[in-house]
């Protein structure tokens, strides 16, 4: 029995320590998509995973997939999102990844120092494959902040994002991102 709790312990203070390190906030590169002299703004904020970049691949294709003439996009760590203006963003993009089966803290905290009135917002979760309850939140969050939420999707690492592909799981997310990018700004 004491095996047991002692094997339990390390393992609650294994899973404690390792949601630690990946809810904390972290920097990373800004991006640019799209013509200056576009006629909408978009603002895509992701955490940074210290694991793996799904998060990062994810809105860099969303913003990808609408760039050109009529978008300027800006990609962006939430770590930098005090240099969002929002007077010029038409469209926010908020790409959460889970943990504990649910969304990003630092992505949640900075949706709710917002006021998303009169805002279009889409939410993308991502996971390794148990997102539900995250997606259902990081949406109500959205919402109470007054977001108008025009799309919502989820992708996963692990979770096979289409059964039938022959494409590494990640390409599949990226292009699936980039058909559900394009249908959303229409």
């Amino acid at each position: 029995m004491k095996t047991l709790i002692r094997t339990i312990a390390v393992i609650l203070l294994a899973w404690g320590f390792l949601t630690i390190i990946a809810q904390r906030q972290r920097d990373g590169e800004r991006k640019n998509f799209g013509s200056p002299e576009a006629q909408y703004f978009a603002t895509i904020l992701y955490n940074p995973d210290p694991f793996y970049n799904l998060d990062q691949q994810v809105s860099e294709a969303f913003a990808a997939a609408i760039a050109g003439d009529d978008w300027q996009v800006e990609v962006m760590p939430v770590a930098q999102a005090d240099r969002v203006n929002m007077r010029l963003v038409n469209l926010f993009v908020f790409c959460s990844n889970t943990y504990n089966w649910a969304p990003d803290k630092q992505i949640t905290n900075y949706i709710k120092a917002l006021d998303l009135s009169d805002k279009k917002v889409v939410a993308i979760t991502l996971g390794s494959g148990s997102t539900e309850r995250a997606k259902r939140i990081l949406e109500e969050i959205i919402k109470d902040q007054g977001g108008d939420l025009i799309g919502s999707k989820t992708y996963w690492l692990l979770r096979p994002n289409d059964e039938n592909s022959k494409l590494k799981n990640v390409e599949v997310a990226k292009e699936q991102v980039m058909e559900f990018a394009k249908a959303v700004v229409k």
